[in-house]
C-alpha cells in the first residue's frame, strides 16, 4: 500500500481556545493513539487533503518533529456548514496486530449483461477489510466482463488472500439489472394485435 508523510508537532495546550487558534491557521488539531496512550497534535490542513478527499486508501508516515509513525487515518470530524477539518484521529499500526480499515472496490471490464442493454447497478464503493498490515490491500478488484443480465457479484464471490471482507457473504457488492431495452418477450416481439 502506498505511503504519504504528513509532517506534525506535539500540541502543549488543549482545550477549546487553542484548538480554535490553530484552525485559524489552518491547523487541525489531531490525536495519535498508540494502544492504551494517546499524543496531542496538529497537522498542516493541507497536507490531509491528499489523504481525505480520494478515494485511495494510504498507509501514513506521520513525522512529529522528527520521530516517525507508521499509521492510519482513523477518523475525520468537519464543521457541518463549512466542512473545515475540526480534528483528525490518527492510529498507530503494530505489524502484528490485524487493523480494519475501508478498502475502495474498483470494477473492471465491461459487463456481458451491460452489452445486452442491461444496467449496471454498483451496490457500494468500499467495503471494512481486517488484516495484518503487511496484508492490507490497496482495494478489492471485481472483474465484471462475464456479468449477464440479472445477476450479481457478491461478497461470497472476491477472493480473500490473507484478508477478511467484514460483511454478510451474500450482500451484492455489483450487478446487472434488465433495463426496458433487454426485456423482450414473446408478445412485445410480434406486437399487439
Amino acid at each position: 500500500m502506498e505511503v504519504i508523510e504528513i509532517l506534525g508537532f506535539y500540541r502543549k495546550d488543549t482545550g477549546k481556545e487553542s484548538a480554535d487558534e490553530l484552525r485559524k491557521n489552518a491547523y487541525a488539531p489531531a490525536v495519535l493513539y498508540n494502544g492504551e496512550i494517546h499524543e496531542n497534535l496538529y497537522v498542516p490542513m493541507r497536507l490531509l487533503r491528499d489523504v481525505i478527499y480520494t478515494q485511495k486508501v494510504y498507509f501514513i508516515d506521520l513525522n512529529i518533529e522528527g520521530t516517525h509513525h507508521k499509521c492510519i487515518l482513523k477518523d475525520v470530524q468537519f464543521h457541518p456548514v463549512s466542512d473545515m477539518i475540526l480534528h483528525v484521529d490518527f492510529y498507530k499500526l503494530n505489524e502484528d496486530r490485524k487493523v480494519t480499515m475501508n478498502i475502495p472496490v474498483v470494477l473492471h471490464g465491461n459487463a456481458l449483461g451491460v452489452q445486452k442493454g442491461g444496467l449496471l447497478s454498483v451496490k457500494t464503493r468500499k467495503v471494512k477489510v481486517t488484516a495484518l498490515p503487511k496484508d492490507m490491500p490497496e482495494c478489492i478488484n471485481i472483474d465484471i466482463t462475464d456479468l449477464d443480465l440479472d445477476k450479481v457479484i457478491r461478497v461470497k464471490d472476491i477472493p480473500c488472500n490473507n484478508f477478511v471482507i467484514n460483511a454478510i457473504p451474500g450482500e451484492p457488492l455489483v450487478g446487472v439489472l434488465a433495463g426496458r431495452g433487454s426485456r423482450k418477450g414473446p408478445d412485445q416481439s410480434a406486437g399487439k394485435k
